[in-house]
Parts: structure tokens; sequence; C-alpha cells
């Protein structure tokens, strides 16, 4: 009799101890290694926060100690039927010269008939180095510069970089239109470091 006495005793202690720990975890009050496990957890992710600070998106190191160059286009103006040119130009060339490049350029198929690119001025003998390629599908041009006597042949100065010949469908409305950046590739100089490129649209006028 006195055994099962104990073993009620026992379930019922058992009950309130249960029921107090219930309570306390809905109330929040129960503090220890779940609230240590979420400290960690954040603490862990501020560490990677400060540290993806000084990465990109693709894993590269930041561009913000790299040097900084300057890709501009033209502006021109031209009747429906006719042609005009722009120039791509580059500036503030940084000392270690250009070793590789390449970029996209886009452009409003239902305005140009055609569009024919050239090497210019600043390639100097090194044209074989210069490819590029127009895709009239998606309005697209694509430019590529590749030194491949491996140091001999970099551009080093700003200037004319490329030539860009368009042909105005004789249906174009009148109005203005733009060429402009839609992706880069790489910039980088003879050391194979980056070289972050700022472009600026080229703009051509369609007059009656």
């Amino acid at each position: 009799m006195r055994k099962k006495i104990i073993v009620i005793v026992s379930i019922i202690i058992g009950i309130g101890l249960l029921a107090v720990a219930v309570n306390a975890l809905v109330s929040g009050s129960w503090q220890g290694a779940g609230d240590n496990l979420e400290a960690g957890i954040a603490d862990k992710d501020l560490k990677e926060g400060e540290n993806a600070a000084a990465v990109n998106d693709n894993g590269s190191p930041s561009d913000e100690k790299a040097p900084q160059m300057d890709v501009e286009m033209g502006s021109s103006k031209g009747k429906p039927g006719g042609e005009v040119s722009l120039a791509v130009i580059f500036k503030n060339v940084p000392a270690k010269g250009i070793n590789n490049c390449d970029f996209k350029l886009e452009y409003d198929s239902e305005i140009f008939e055609s569009i024919e690119v050239a090497p210019a001025d600043i390639l100097g003998k090194s044209t074989s180095n210069f490819s590029s390629f127009v895709n009239k599908d998606n309005g697209t041009i694509s430019f590529l510069f590749l030194d491949n006597t491996l140091g001999e042949e970099p551009i080093t100065k700003g200037g004319s970089f490329a030539t860009i010949k368009c042909k105005i469908k004789k249906s174009a409305p009148a109005g203005d239109t733009e060429i402009k950046l839609k992706s880069v590739g790489a910039f980088a100089d003879i050391d194979l470091n980056k070289i972050q490129a700022e472009f600026s649209a080229g703009t051509i006028s369609v007059t009656e």
C-alpha cells in the first residue's frame, strides 16, 4: 500500500514539473541552449555579412581599389535612309594599359537597317587583337580586345577604340535613339588586375 502511495505521489510531482516547464517555454522565459544557439547563428550571420561587404556577387574581390577608366560614345545625327558614325572612345586609360576587354552594346534594331564596326586609332598595329560581332536579331554589338602578344601590344593611351557605322532605315521616325551598354565581361591591365570601366551612352538624332 505504501509503495502505491509513493508511486502516485511521484507521478503527481512529475506532472507538476512538466507543467512548469511547458509554461516556461510558452511564455519565453526559459533561457538556455536555444538562446545560445540563436545568438551564435546571429553572430555568424553578422560576420558573414561583414566579410561579404568586400566581395562581389560573383565572389571576386571588391572593385573599390580597381583603377577606373571611361568608355564614351559620341553623338551624331542623320536622316532616314542615311548613314551616321559613332566613335567608341576610351578615356583615362590606366598607366599599366589594357591587356584585354570585352563588352556588349545594344541598339534599336527598328531604327537601324545595318551596323558595321571597324577598329580605330588607339589600336595602332594591334588591330589583329580586335574583333567584333553584330547580332541583328537582338540588336547587340559585341567587342573583344586581347593582346595576343602577352604584353607587347596593350592599349596604352586614350582615344578612339572603334567606329560604329549605322545605316538608318527609311521608315525610321524622327527623334533620338541611344547606343548604350548592355553588359561587360572584363577589363584588365597587363598584370591582369581588374579595371573598372564606366560607360556613357551615345545618342543618334534622326531628323526629318
